[in-house]
């Protein structure tokens, strides 16, 4: 976590982003739910190593961290 400032005064923390060590190509039949599942993940977990997923539009292909540090 690193301080975050506003005009010199600390406000608060702010959280770094999720660092991934191994990554997974999405296959047809693949959801969220399933990959987090397969990898041993719980679902929160899978969700901040992956941020910017969208569960509902995922695609074949798209690549999925399974496996990192997370903030």
């Amino acid at each position: 976590m690193e301080k975050e400032t506003r005009g010199g005064n600390q406000v608060g923390f702010t959280q770094g982003a999720p660092i991934c060590n191994k990554v997974y190509g999405a296959q047809g039949g693949d959801t969220c739910f399933s990959v987090a599942k397969t990898f041993k993940l719980k679902t929160k977990v899978f969700n901040v190593l992956n941020p910017n997923l969208n569960c509902v539009k995922m695609f074949v292909g798209e690549w999925l961290c399974v496996q990192g540090l997370t903030p």
